[in-house]
């Protein structure tokens, strides 16, 4: 059934991430699955689980150009977004309310063999579904860019997460953060982090 799958796909994944540190315990201790050098990486807050939203539910923040920057080695970025979603994945309301994700590019617009395989993460190996799915790039799309990005987010995400996207484009830390809130009245400025105009920061990571 549809549990067993997803159960079988999650520790799939948990190994081919974490190889020989699957087995350990998913924290920022640093002697767990995430290496001390990951926790470093997280904490900057490049791929994160943020404060729920007004509703309940888990909000995952991930700043993709922050994190091709950080963390060139495709399995650490990997790590970082597993880690994310695993948190959010512990939210109970979000095993059937789903799950908000934000993801910003500040530079062009670029999607990775890592970037497909850590949303198929989502898709199939996290028993979540995604809730809304917000996109911001800093430049004027054009139509070409419509299309493709279209059907980039429907073969990266699939065509469920495909209906609940929406593009934005802003220039500004606050034209992001705004755009947003507009169009999310569930979330709240002070639990975005600085690039969408907010105040979070790593410091609010627990342990």
């Amino acid at each position: 059934n549809a549990a067993a799958h997803r159960l079988v796909s999650y520790w799939k994944f948990r190994k081919q991430i974490f190889g020989v540190r699957a087995n350990m315990p998913m924290t920022l201790t640093g002697d767990g699955a995430m290496s001390r050098e990951d926790v470093v990486g997280y904490r900057n807050c490049i791929a994160a689980a943020l404060p729920t939203d007004m509703n309940g539910r888990s909000v995952l923040y991930i700043n993709y150009t922050h994190l091709r920057h950080l963390a060139s080695d495709e399995m650490s970025r990997l790590r970082y977004f597993f880690f994310a979603l695993h948190v959010a994945s512990e939210n109970e309301l979000s095993l059937n309310e789903g799950i908000v994700v934000i993801s910003v590019f500040l530079s062009h617009f670029e999607i990775s063999e890592s970037d497909r395989l850590s949303a198929s993460l989502v898709v199939d190996g996290m028993p979540i579904k995604v809730h809304a799915h917000h996109v911001l790039c800093p430049f004027e799309p054009t139509n070409l860019f419509y299309a493709n990005f279209a059907s980039t987010m429907a073969s990266m995400w699939g065509m469920e997460v495909a209906k609940v996207t929406r593009l934005y484009n802003a220039c500004s830390d606050a034209e992001r953060g705004t755009k947003i809130l507009s169009h999310a009245p569930s979330l709240r400025v002070q639990d975005l982090p600085p690039a969408l105009g907010g105040s979070w920061g790593s410091e609010a990571m627990v342990d």
